[in-house]
């Protein structure tokens, strides 16, 4: 494997950034892992005051797909989507004024519903139009492995008043999408400002996946970069590469069958590191138990599966 030993900025860019993603989680993306999170412990520890946080999170964000097992068709072994939000894709449009049809195109990745939105004002300073919506055509490839693309023809035949919303939900959640509003206005009244908003889904990480821990690793590796405090970036990249799961000269492919997914545990000698990173998995608990619904879940979830791993231990 390329030696991802450091000796600039420039090398650790085309290092980390040129990684292929693996349809299975091989010992080779493991060691991928581990050397990229050596790298960020080295650009740390080097950085006087600005960290280069967009290369590192992509680094970091290439890292979470090889261990999620992220396949070439955009679906992943070890992860799902739940139609839970989890962001939003935006597209404006002007719909001329007129008795005539026009349509109104946007295609957008993971998504799970389409929310037709009409401001109440056009540039801010004049009140928008009402906009008739006739139907809405809606193509998505599902994220679910070997489905076929599905179309389906929403009919609305309605008036949408400014300041209104229309939801749209797929019937599936889709890895891509193509949204079609077929839509005019009254001709007499100007054109008017129209919205398309495609749903993003939420990634869950399945817990019973062999990855699980160094998922949630990477994740507090993210947190710790957003927040520039180079000394807990270092940190939590520490906390990965001494990761005992990421070792590869005893490495054996797990099968990816879902019902053969075990979670990991840790013997009392498994990591020098182990109180560290125990405490760092803890506060991305807490951080996830005082956010929102999605993030509560989250971080219930985790703690259960914190607590199932330390059970034998006590």
């Amino acid at each position: 494997m390329l030696n991802r030993g450091i000796a600039s900025l420039a090398f650790v860019a085309a290092a980390g950034l040129t990684a292929p993603l693996f349809a299975q989680v091989t010992a080779a993306g493991l060691e991928q892992v581990r050397d990229d999170a050596k790298v960020i412990v080295r650009i740390a520890e080097a950085a006087d005051k600005d960290l280069p946080r967009d290369l590192m999170k992509r680094i970091v964000a290439e890292d979470i797909d090889i261990l999620r097992g992220k396949q070439n068709d955009g679906t992943y072994l070890y992860a799902s989507y739940t139609a839970d939000e989890a962001g939003r894709r935006e597209k404006g449009f002007t719909v001329p004024a007129g008795d005539k049809l026009v349509q109104l195109n946007m295609k957008g990745e993971a998504s799970y519903a389409a929310l037709l939105r009409l401001p109440s004002r056009r540039y801010l300073v004049r009140k928008n139009q009402q906009v008739y919506v006739e139907r809405v055509d809606i193509e998505i490839t599902p994220a679910a492995p070997g489905r076929p693309i599905e179309r389906e023809v929403v009919e609305i035949g309605t008036w949408l008043a400014p300041g209104s919303e229309r939801l749209i939900t797929f019937p599936q959640i889709a890895r891509a999408s193509a949204v079609t509003v077929h839509a005019r206005t009254d001709k007499e009244a100007g054109p008017a400002s129209f919205e398309i908003v495609l749903l993003e889904p939420r990634l869950s990480d399945d817990p019973r996946s062999p990855w699980y821990r160094p998922v949630e690793n990477a994740k507090v590796l993210l947190r710790e970069i957003d927040r520039r405090d180079k000394d807990k970036v270092a940190s939590a990249a520490r906390v990965i590469v001494n990761d005992p799961l990421l070792s590869t000269p005893s490495y054996t492919e797990p099968s990816p069958r879902r019902d053969a997914w075990v979670s990991p545990t840790l013997g009392p000698d498994s990591s020098p590191s182990q109180n560290e990173e125990l405490y760092l998995e803890l506060r991305r608990i807490e951080e996830l138990l005082s956010g929102n619904e999605f993030d509560r879940r989250e971080g219930m979830d985790m703690l259960r599966q914190t607590v199932r791993r330390l059970r034998p231990a006590l």
